[in-house]
């Protein structure tokens, strides 16, 4: 037989186990002695008399380290084992079974006293047999758990009576919510304006229910958050609703809930009327002179051309001007077409406009073609991208910076012969429109009805002078009136090709007179372009930019200090924080709005081929037309103004101008690079293009 292991008495295991911690780390006796519930000295020292047999004394150092570690142990047992007895004798009050048998005792002796009334009564108590109990539990069960659409209504009565008394809390509840239910809707009506839109329906509720939420407590809040949405609802749709339609610039119509004329809507009930946001912009006319005050747009016609045509019947007329591609009807009953295309189909459009633009370049065979200017490197990139790359593109001639100049080389391969071929040439749509703005995804063989650009001459280039800058166009902030001056030094290797340049230059162009290089003689003249990027503000206000990321800005003097080189290599920012933010009243954007070009009094062309996009990829690139045409050419000495969109509107929608509070990325909305470019003048061949 196994020898039985002697039991341990839990007091001495834990004393045991205390005692040996004691020993190892001496440095936690004094935190065990804090420890100590209730424990006396004098079990301390009886205890350790006990154990050790030496009293009250300590014959050495180690002696009294040993007593000391045991009584500690020994008091902290001792505590332990005293609270877990206290514990143990709570839990065992209050267990159910304690519980169960008072109320048990109770039942079976004297009974339950229920009365609680001021006047108390005889008590009468019984103890009732099984089935009785039973019967009665069964009864009052189902008088309790019917649908309350089954009790008559004594029942109904006695029922809301026993909830009034038992449901104290739900009482407190109704009664908070419902004292501040008319403090949450006055704070939904206060301020209303007599129309607004669902947008500032919800921003009121928020405001309600917040008032509702900050003092309602208790289970009957949900119940009153909906009585308050209903509440706020009834008021919003009691004739308040006002027109949902936003304008181009992104505000709200203020008329009530309208038609519009001739809306197809059956809504009979429905005033009409058109939209009015009641928001007047400072806008100037297509070349600048003129100001005049726009009411907030809905449309793309009223915002980028009727407007300014109103303006130009006192201003813009007279003046020399080249009218861009629209939609001309053969029928009575043209009409829109049905554009399925999305701005993520630009890639796939633009290869479809690629076969066109490469058919409209073929329109002369056997006739010398002077393409544009290939400014790689430059900024200027032959004048178009890929996407809508013309015969400026295709230039093989070098060209290098000297300073702030660019110099163009034209080589013997700068000339390429156009082979007529007109049966490919894809024509442009008589019977459908484009039904908006004309941008790179946009079907090749539809042009809008009207145009949102405008191009004009003010006049000979002597308008200007770059001491006094601007002087007779209105609004512009002071010092920002000036253009910039681009020079441009062009160098001619093969004098034939470009015979206009030649015979105006003749000997005189030979500025490095007996130099030659191993290509041959080098002849070179020197344009200079005055170029000018102005951005409008709606408080009225016009400035230019000196560079992508900084304002013009002259001296006192009228001295600038910049060139155009930077605007003119760089795509330049569409929207950008006007100088009048400087001075308070909120940041506000300016928006790109009138490209100057003063052009040279030389055998040259300065071309145009802006491509605006408004919104970051994919948004489409906006042009002033097809992208078959070849780049807009200005004529020598003379002073030009190219007006942008006021709205841009693509297939998907208007793109809105970025919150000049938040920071926008210069990639957002630009004008890319490549506007600018230079060719020959026309030849005096017949039909001759250069």
């Amino acid at each position: 037989m196994e020898e039985s292991q002697e039991e341990v008495p839990p007091s001495s295991l834990i004393n045991n186990t205390l005692r040996k911690l004691c020993s190892v780390q001496d440095g936690i006796i004094s935190d065990l002695t804090q420890l100590t519930l209730g424990s006396s000295s004098k079990n301390m020292n009886i205890e350790s008399s006990s154990r050790g047999g030496r009293g009250l004394g300590w014959d050495s150092p180690a002696s009294q380290s040993t007593h000391s570690d045991a009584s500690s142990a020994d008091a902290l047992s001792s505590s332990i084992l005293a609270g877990v007895a206290t514990e143990r004798k709570r839990n065992l009050e209050h267990s159910f079974n304690v519980f169960l048998q008072q109320h048990i005792d109770q039942a079976l002796g004297k009974g339950f006293d229920d009365n609680v009334g001021r006047h108390s009564g005889p008590v009468f108590f019984q103890v009732p047999r099984a089935s009785v109990w039973f019967d009665a539990v069964n009864r009052v069960y189902k008088f309790f758990m019917l649908d309350p659409s089954e009790k008559d209504t004594k029942a109904k009565q006695i029922l809301g009576s026993l909830q009034i008394l038992v449901e104290t809390e739900v009482r407190f509840s109704d009664a908070r919510c419902a004292k501040v239910l008319p403090l949450a809707i006055s704070a939904y009506k206060d301020g209303l304006p007599p129309h607004y839109t669902h947008m500032h329906h919800q921003e009121k509720l928020e405001l309600a229910l917040s008032v509702l939420s900050a003092q309602a407590r208790g289970p009957m809040y949900e119940e009153y958050v909906s009585q308050l949405e209903d509440a706020c609802e009834r008021i919003w749709q009691d004739g308040r609703m006002g027109c949902e339609t936003l304008s181009l610039t992104g505000n709200t119509c203020k008329h009530p809930r309208h038609k519009i004329p001739n809306d197809p809507d059956d809504d009979s009930s429905l005033p009409v009327m058109t939209h009015n946001s009641g928001i007047m912009y400072i806008s100037f006319c297509n070349c600048g002179r003129r100001q005049g005050q726009r009411e907030d747009s809905f449309s793309v016609k009223t915002a980028n051309h009727s407007f300014y045509q109103q303006l130009a019947e006192a201003c813009c007329t007279r003046l020399e001007s080249i009218s861009f591609s629209t939609f001309k009807p053969s029928v009575t009953n043209a009409k829109a077409a049905k554009v399925d295309g999305s701005e993520d189909d630009e890639m796939e459009v633009d290869g479809s406009s690629a076969v066109s633009r490469d058919s409209r370049e073929q329109l002369d065979s056997g006739t010398p073609h002077t393409p544009g200017l290939s400014l790689v490197g430059t900024g200027l990139s032959g004048s178009m991208n890929n996407a809508t790359g013309t015969a400026a593109a295709r230039m093989t001639g070098d060209q290098t910076h000297i300073g702030s100049q660019v110099v163009i080389t034209l080589t013997k391969d700068d000339s390429k012969v156009i082979h007529k071929d007109r049966g490919i040439i894809r024509q442009a749509s008589t019977t459908e429109y484009l039904p908006g703005m004309l941008h790179t995804a946009s079907p090749p063989e539809l042009l809008p009805r009207w145009s949102s650009w405008s191009l004009c001459c003010l006049g000979p280039s002597s308008l200007y002078s770059h001491n006094a800058g601007i002087c007779d166009q209105p609004g512009f902030l002071p010092g920002t009136n000036f253009l910039l001056p681009w020079d441009v030094t062009v160098k001619i290797e093969d004098r034939d090709k470009w015979p206009a340049i030649a015979d105006t230059l003749g000997k005189k162009a030979l500025l490095p007179k007996n130099k030659k290089n191993r290509v041959g003689d080098i002849h070179e003249f020197t344009v200079k372009i005055f170029l000018g990027v102005e951005y409008e503000c709606v408080r009225g206000h016009r400035f230019m930019m000196a560079t992508p990321d900084r304002h013009l800005k002259a001296s006192p003097s009228g001295l600038v200090k910049d060139n155009a080189t930077k605007i003119a290599n760089a795509d330049m920012p569409l929207y950008f924080p006007c100088p009048c933010s400087r001075s308070g009243g909120g940041i506000v954007n300016g928006q790109l709005m009138r490209l100057h070009v003063v052009t040279p009094k030389a055998p040259v062309n300065v071309t145009l081929s802006p491509q605006v996009q408004p919104g970051p990829d994919p948004c489409p690139r906006y042009i002033p037309q097809p992208c078959s045409s070849l780049p807009v050419k200005l004529s020598a000495s003379a002073y030009w103004v190219l007006r942008l969109p006021y709205v841009y509107v693509g297939d998907q929608g208007p793109h809105y101008p970025p919150d000049p509070r938040q920071p926008t990325p210069p990639s957002f909305a630009r004008l890319h690079k490549g506007c600018y470019g230079i060719s020959q003048v026309q030849a005096y061949a017949k039909d001759n293009y250069v």
